[in-house]
């Protein structure tokens, strides 16, 4: 089998062709689409609407800071869409061999390997899934923080940590893993994307289902809220779409998402 390596220009100015799928004559993946010039890649199996979503979501976290695009271009990182039938472990040539180490169906980018994969069906909200929380947020945020990585963020996460766990700030029990799942799960948070109710079977924050929102970060950890912040740096007055809601009536085609989706912000 042959490997796909992509190289292309720095590209930083909003790009109107982002997110259209094109159907290249590759070996492996067969299906692709670019966000400021980063591949999100499939193969047929994966329907073309949940590559377009993951890639209009990746589009808003990162469109405002373009330090994080350069290192993302830079460093070759890339986004695969697992199917809903497939395996990580099997079906994602990047992630051949690492089986011991994979406990999930979605992974987030790193230095050592660029290549973060996300569920078709988390993405599209079907029956199938069974992670708990928006998967497509949490990876992403990985990729941001590992591979994206702006100056000077990885000691500032590591410091802001550290203060957390002195003064047990933690709003999740998975936060508290290390300043990876801390980073990823406050992205979440910051986005009102917080996975409370669905991590609520082994994870309840304070004993009870609660919906932890962009406020609490707020109140609670205003360190990890700052670095977020600055990070994504996202003004007052908008909002990102829940993914769920999209599909309410049926999933639809990927050129009508990507047209429609920024009316929605």
């Amino acid at each position: 089998m042959k490997f796909i390596f992509f190289f292309f220009p720095l590209i930083f100015a909003n790009n109107e062709e982002n997110c259209r799928i094109a159907n290249p004559d590759w070996d492996y993946y067969s299906q692709v689409t670019h966000v400021f010039g980063i591949p999100i890649v499939a193969t047929r199996e994966v329907h073309p609407s949940a590559i377009a979503l993951t890639c209009k979501y990746f589009e808003f976290l990162i469109k405002d800071n373009q330090e994080i695009v350069r290192n993302l271009q830079r460093r070759n990182h890339k986004v695969v869409i697992l199917g809903r039938r497939q395996e990580l472990a099997r079906d994602v040539p990047e992630y051949h061999g690492y089986e011991k180490k994979l406990h999930s169906r979605g992974v987030g980018g790193t230095r050592h390997n660029p290549v973060t994969v996300i569920p078709e069906e988390n993405v599209l909200c079907l029956k199938e899934d069974k992670q708990p929380g928006d998967i497509i947020l949490h990876e992403l945020a990985h990729a941001i923080h590992l591979v994206g990585t702006p100056r000077g963020l990885l000691q500032k996460i590591a410091r802001s940590y550290r203060h957390a766990e002195r003064y047990n700030l933690f709003l999740y029990n998975y936060a508290a893993e290390d300043p990876r799942e801390y980073f990823a799960v406050g992205v979440q948070t910051f986005l009102n994307k917080s996975p409370a109710e669905n991590y609520a079977t082994f994870d309840q924050p304070h004993r009870r289902p609660l919906r932890i929102t962009r406020d609490h970060l707020f109140r609670n950890d205003r360190h990890l809220y700052s670095l977020v912040e600055n990070v994504l740096l996202k003004k007052e007055g908008w909002k990102l779409p829940k993914r769920c809601e999209l599909w309410k009536n049926g999933i639809m085609d990927p050129n009508t998402l990507v047209d429609s989706f920024d009316q929605l912000l």
